[in-house]
């Protein structure tokens, strides 16, 4: 009887701190501001994933995004979340593989949100040498958001000469 009254506690503090988080985000955006009516606007979310994935971009990199399941089922904290890593992942691949196609799907489960983003090798005509190599901060920041949520991460070469992220984050309690 104690542990589920010590769980349900430990459930509503994650809540509240995940809240509290995304305000401070919000309420940061609106102090870097130049007073925009654009930092009032909701955070992004899962509505907003199909504005990252353009059929192409402008350095020619293709990319592709799919959603399964029912996105209304999300929090607004971690519909952020998702949104922040999908985005984080797609410029990651449009920085380190120019040119090679990309996609990215989000699946909405019964008890947890997976996202995968995975890009192929970098075509033959980009140079070796005008692939900037990475410093790991946004694979930080994305291990840092899965961390908030409880959530796994896995982030590697894909032994094609791609790379894929992949990221579980469950659903709470208030999302099912």
């Amino acid at each position: 009887h104690d542990e589920g009254i010590a769980r349900t506690s430990l459930v509503a503090a994650q809540e509240t701190g995940r809240e509290a988080i995304a305000d401070l985000s919000r309420l940061l955006a609106l102090l870097r501001d130049d007073g925009s009516a654009a930092a009032l606007a909701p955070p992004p979310g899962l509505a907003d994933l199909s504005r990252l994935a353009l059929p192409d971009s402008a350095d020619g990199t293709r990319s592709h995004l799919s959603i399964e399941g029912d996105p209304s089922r999300v929090s607004a904290a971690l519909g952020l979340t998702v949104f922040r890593i999908v985005q984080e992942g797609l410029t990651n691949a449009r920085r380190h593989a120019p040119g090679a196609a990309t996609t990215a799907s989000v699946g909405v489960g019964s008890r947890r949100v997976d996202i995968e983003v995975a890009n192929a090798s970098p075509p033959a005509s980009v140079p070796h040498d005008a692939v900037p190599r990475g410093t790991g901060t946004g694979l930080a920041g994305v291990r840092e958001r899965v961390a908030l949520f409880g959530g796994t991460i896995d982030a590697g070469p894909d032994g094609a000469g791609g790379f894929i992220l992949r990221v579980g984050l469950p659903l709470q309690e208030t999302d099912r």
